[in-house]
């Protein structure tokens, strides 16, 4: 018998479910730190990959499965999300980058899509492709085996966003077998040289209310959290100014009896030259914004209850009081509106 090994798992809801493709690689006996979240692309894997709290166990990892090519196709497509092929690159290549830098062993995951146009498709797995050999990923192709043998019907027939649960439980299984044979990379890839810090709502100024602080979680996650109120604002400390937010961390408070994909709180994002309004769900979850907000010193965010709900993707019902986790930010000199930050 062979000694346990440790796989970090990065994804979306196919990480997620349930007698899925994370029982399959726990099924030897392996452990499995299931770091994924549904509905969410690489920014939350990049993410997680810079948490402080994940270091230990991404030192010593065995092996890391992405699988985050079928959330960028259907934030491609999805006219609501808007999202840029170009900003969905920037976050893809970004995370492969981390993960060279761990210098460990990494397989790619690309799934198959058909609940949209294969245009959108196209694009995203292409690029993926390129990235594992320009990274020297190990990486396994299901998209392009669906495409070769024609299984297109079969895929539409019962879920065409999630592969059968039994195909993803064996091809965990799989690839926790043969674990010995991924290789690690030797490609020199050059980095974009972004740099990334991560802000807590703890590390926010007017942040002052600890009764706000909740610890939030249910089965599988918990996270602290920051009660956002309407009224409320938190503002950015002074080291923070010329950075670009990329993302954001939210888990609005769970209801009873609702639903949640028609749940919005407009989150605002303002200053005295731009303002942006986000839409965050009633779920855990980390979202990318597809324009960068580049932080000065009178940024605050703030929900938006006088935003109309005309402006805003899915809300139908009136706000709750929003829970602003974190605040993820890039900061460095290969984006050209960033401000260099003197050390």
């Amino acid at each position: 018998m062979r000694a346990q090994k440790s796989i970090i798992l990065l994804g979306g809801s196919n990480a997620v479910l349930k007698e899925g493709l994370a029982d399959g690689l726990a099924q030897l006996g392996d452990k499995v730190h299931n770091l994924a979240l549904g509905g969410t692309n690489n920014i939350q894997a990049l993410y997680e990959l810079l948490r402080p709290r994940n270091a230990q166990i991404l030192q010593n990892a065995d092996l890391i499965v992405l699988e985050k090519s079928l959330n960028d196709i259907g934030a491609f497509a999805n006219e609501l999300e808007c999202a840029s092929l170009e900003v969905l690159k920037r976050n893809a290549r970004w995370c492969f980058e981390t993960l060279h830098k761990l210098n460990k062993k990494v397989c790619i995951l690309l799934l198959p899509r058909y609940d949209c146009d294969q245009s959108y498709a196209k694009p995203i797995n292409d690029f993926y492709r390129a990235l594992c050999v320009e990274f020297g990923f190990n990486f396994i192709d299901m998209a392009r085996f669906y495409e070769e043998h024609n299984l297109e019907a079969y895929a539409k027939s019962a879920d065409s966003v999630h592969p059968p649960l039994v195909i993803m439980r064996i091809l965990g299984r799989k690839i926790a077998q043969y674990i010995e044979d991924f290789s690690l990379s030797s490609a020199t890839p050059k980095y974009t040289g972004a740099k990334f810090q991560i802000l807590t709502a703890r590390e926010m100024q007017d942040c002052a209310k600890e009764s706000n602080l909740k610890l939030m979680q249910n089965s599988r996650y918990s996270e602290e959290t920051y009660m956002l109120y309407i009224g409320d604002s938190l503002t950015f400390p002074p080291q923070c100014n010329g950075a670009k937010i990329i993302g954001i961390h939210t888990w609005s408070r769970g209801l009873k009896d609702f639903n949640f994909r028609l749940f919005g709180v407009p989150m605002l994002i303002e200053n005295k030259k731009a303002s942006m309004v986000y839409e965050t769900s009633a779920i855990n979850c980390v979202f990318s914004m597809k324009d960068s907000f580049c932080i000065d010193a009178q940024t605050f965010v703030r929900l938006g209850e006088e935003i109309p709900l005309s402006a805003l993707n899915n809300a139908s019902l009136l706000p709750p009081p929003l829970i602003a986790k974190s605040l993820f930010k890039s900061i460095g000199r290969h984006l050209s509106i960033i401000q260099p930050i003197s050390a």
